[in-house]
């Protein structure tokens, strides 16, 4: 718990709150709690080839490096997200890179540094992000270093520029223990449905 509120983020207040839940759940096994809040217990970083398309997935909050809670979460880690990417920029059989994106954003340390790459590589490959679903935040800033970005019908896009710090007020005594729900924050939240 003290991670995420130590943490600065480019995600979703809705996004950040999920994780602040998961977070709390000290004594049960990580799979209890996938269980508890319906998500399977998977690695969302994974690369499929179709046509000569390599189609990478940005999948729930983003988070810097993969650990036991980027699984709980369905999250996506910049750490192997440059690694698929990298494979498949370099791979001879892959003309082109589809980025399916549907995550609320995360953590801001990383965040730059992946856009950066993805950037630099523009005029390699073609690469696309696709929105499928929510492009918020740190999701927006990677995508928005592809050539181009495509969106579902019902995709969610924006908080363009957003940083939070939130501090909770769960280092009170138990009996004396808020809600953990921000009691500060700085910055704006925003989204554009298209």
């Amino acid at each position: 718990m003290k991670l995420l509120n130590k943490t600065v983020w480019a995600i979703t207040p809705e996004m950040l709150q999920t994780m602040m839940t998961i977070a709390r759940q000290n004594n049960k096994s990580p799979e209890a709690v996938a269980s508890q809040l319906g998500k399977e217990m998977k690695n969302t970083n994974v690369v499929s080839i179709r046509d000569g398309v390599a189609v990478i997935r940005v999948a729930g909050p983003l988070f810097r490096y993969a650990n036991l809670f980027t699984r709980i979460c369905g999250a996506t880690s910049y750490e192997l997200f440059a690694q698929d990417f990298n494979k498949a920029l370099k791979d001879p059989t892959v003309q082109a890179i589809l980025l399916d994106v549907d995550s609320p954003g995360g953590e801001v340390n990383g965040c730059s540094e992946v856009a950066d790459m993805i950037y630099k590589a523009r005029g390699t490959k073609p690469i696309v992000a696709y929105a499928s679903g929510y492009c918020c935040s740190g999701a927006y800033w990677i995508a928005s270093a592809c050539d181009k970005i495509l969106a579902a019908d019902t995709a969610i896009l924006g908080s363009i520029g957003v940083v939070s710090i939130f501090e909770t007020d769960d280092d009170k005594p138990d009996d004396k223990k808020g809600s953990g729900q921000p009691v500060s924050q700085t910055g704006t939240d925003s989204t554009l449905q298209k």
